[in-house]
């Protein structure tokens, strides 16, 4: 908890220089409109389809110091989202969710689950209702630098996976200081004018995240029941008429209850 507890503290330390100043960005905003959204969405290019008709709200908080980038997202309805993560960087995905069910590339992750965007990936996602994120990026040569100060290896054969599964309870712990740090910065983003702050979240911070990472695994259940929504979603997407839920099960080859379970298990709402 000590990073969070040097960002409250910091209105004591002295402000730094300009040019550090310079390098790190806050932003914070609300929407209703999906295309404001991904317009916004400074460093990502996404792309948002809603699932269904369910009214849209959600919150974005980005900030940027040196070569660190902290995200939190936070999304009412269930959405497909496609694009890419920040370029050139590593990007890892920290729920902060009881139990945070994405369809990430076809798999289901869950509680104890960490999405990873490896540099020049692609973003191929479905979010339940509720979606709340802390994405946390790197450049490869900032990863490797705070791989040495720590003196831990790289882990490699972890991340060559596309879903890395942590302890829940450490996972927690971590979204909690990750959430509780951008909670502070949101309500006074002066904050970031303290030497002591941009240490914490230049150096300390990521230190943390990459000490959790690494004691990590790869995801040893991969679930591919996500495929029966991607092809119920491609084909809703391609369609000129409504199609009901018979129709789209024999158009994918599944039988309707197993349409309607996909969509109530993995995203919690039904294909309407």
């Amino acid at each position: 908890m000590m990073v969070a507890t040097n960002i409250k503290n910091a209105k004591q330390t002295a402000a730094a220089g300009s040019s550090n100043q310079a390098s790190c960005q806050h932003f914070r905003a609300s929407f209703s409109d999906l295309d404001d959204l991904a317009a916004t969405a400074q460093a990502w290019s996404l792309d948002f389809r809603r699932i269904n008709a369910e009214p849209f709200r959600g919150s974005l908080t980005q900030i940027n110091v040196r070569d660190i980038r902290y995200d939190c997202a936070h999304f009412t309805a269930p959405l497909q989202q496609r694009g890419s993560p920040p370029p050139g960087r590593w990007t890892f995905a920290i729920p902060d969710a009881a139990e945070p069910r994405m369809i990430w590339r076809g798999r289901t992750t869950g509680r104890g689950t960490v999405a990873v965007y490896h540099p020049g990936s692609e973003i191929d996602a479905l979010s339940r209702p509720g979606f709340f994120m802390l994405p946390v990026a790197m450049t490869p040569e900032t990863m490797e630098r705070h791989l040495r100060a720590l003196d831990m290896p790289r882990f490699d054969r972890i991340l060559a996976d596309d879903i890395i599964e942590i302890d829940p309870v450490r996972l927690h712990r971590l979204a909690r200081v990750l959430r509780s740090a951008i909670e502070a910065l949101d309500a006074d983003s002066g904050l970031l004018q303290q030497q002591t702050v941009r240490s914490a979240l230049s150096e300390r911070m990521p230190r943390l995240v990459l000490r959790i990472l690494a004691n990590g695994r790869p995801h040893r259940r991969p679930e591919r029941t996500g495929d029966t929504i991607r092809a119920c979603l491609s084909i809703i997407e391609a369609s000129r008429a409504p199609l009901t839920v018979a129709q789209l099960a024999s158009l994918v080859g599944v039988s309707g209850r197993a349409v309607q379970q996909a969509f109530a298990t993995h995203l919690g709402v039904t294909p309407k």
